[in-house]
């Protein structure tokens, strides 16, 4: 019995004993300022009349703090500046994303142009390519209908139709290509379920590179 019980102790040993060959990573991050901000990065949501200013990007975002019915408006909350110009004698900025609360009835609504999502480039001339995706489907309220509608505007100001981005659907998304002083406007369809009451909520992701592929 001792014998045995050695030799189990003795292929356990030898069963946890590890060796290591040593390997490691190191970093070196250069953070830039938004000033100089280039190219993908020099991309993100605007709103020429919430800046006051002569943007050269296309005059979008007219209707960001449109009101809806009684005294309720729209709000949109831009967050952390990620690209930075100046254009004349007015200084204009790129956010890295945006909240948008919108007071509706039951009923259709159309929000048009609540916000855009603009390419100023910065002295990058190379085109970008924008990809938007469903991260958080909504939810909370039922809807018949939630969508985000698309329409890009060119240099020269004309306009067309990307797509819609269904917020219901998980796997929804749109792709488009960009050339500088370009932007994207951006209006929401909204139709809630007969009956419905309550808060609604939804996230979506804008993927930019200076690749023409998907993430």
């Amino acid at each position: 019995m001792l014998t045995a019980a050695l030799a189990l102790v003795l292929l356990v040993v030898v069963a946890n004993a590890t060796a290591y060959a040593y390997r490691w990573i190191s970093g070196n991050v250069v953070v830039a300022p938004p000033e100089r901000a280039q190219g993908a990065a020099c991309t993100g949501f605007y709103s020429e009349y919430a800046d006051r200013g002569d943007n050269p990007l296309p005059n979008l975002g007219t209707n960001y703090d449109a009101p809806t019915y009684g005294d309720k408006r729209i709000s949109v909350t831009p967050r952390t500046v990620v690209c930075e110009y100046t254009y004349g004698d007015h200084t204009f900025y790129l956010y890295e994303s945006i909240e948008v609360r919108v007071p509706i009835t039951v009923g259709t609504w159309w929000i048009k142009d609540f916000y855009a999502f603009g390419y100023y480039g910065n002295g990058y001339e190379g085109y970008v390519y924008v990809y938007i995706k469903v991260k958080s489907t909504i939810s909370g309220v039922k809807f018949d209908r939630a969508e985000l509608k698309v329409y890009h505007y060119t240099r020269d100001n004309r306009v067309r139709e990307v797509g819609a981005i269904d917020l219901k659907d998980s796997e929804s998304s749109l792709f488009v290509e960009m050339a500088p002083g370009e932007a994207l406007s951006l209006d929401l369809w909204l139709d809630p379920a007969e009956g419905a009451s309550g808060e609604a909520k939804f996230a979506l992701h804008f993927y930019v590179s200076q690749e023409n592929e998907k993430p």
